[in-house]
């Protein structure tokens, strides 16, 4: 399974549309969101952690060897 994070927590479809997928065929573990804003509170999102912020994504991306993509954008981590 690829790592994911989600850049981005306005929109919640996209826990549905990842598990959408992984019911089709197990391909991402989403690890959690980053915030866009630093105004957003620190809490998670439907259970997923929010871990972050976009300057988090550096450490972030060395550490859980992720793939990060905006909300909007989905795509296997071989296409980024």
């Amino acid at each position: 399974m690829k790592k994911l994070i989600i850049y981005g927590t306005s929109n919640t479809m996209i826990i549905k549309l990842v598990e959408a997928i992984n019911r089709k065929r197990s391909t991402y573990e989403l690890l959690g969101f980053i915030q866009s804003h630093d105004n957003e509170p620190p809490s998670g999102l439907l259970g997923y952690p929010i871990l972050g912020t976009e300057e988090h994504i550096p450490a972030l991306q060395q550490q859980l060897d992720a793939c990060f993509f905006p909300q909007h954008q989905l795509y296997s981590c071989q296409d980024a």
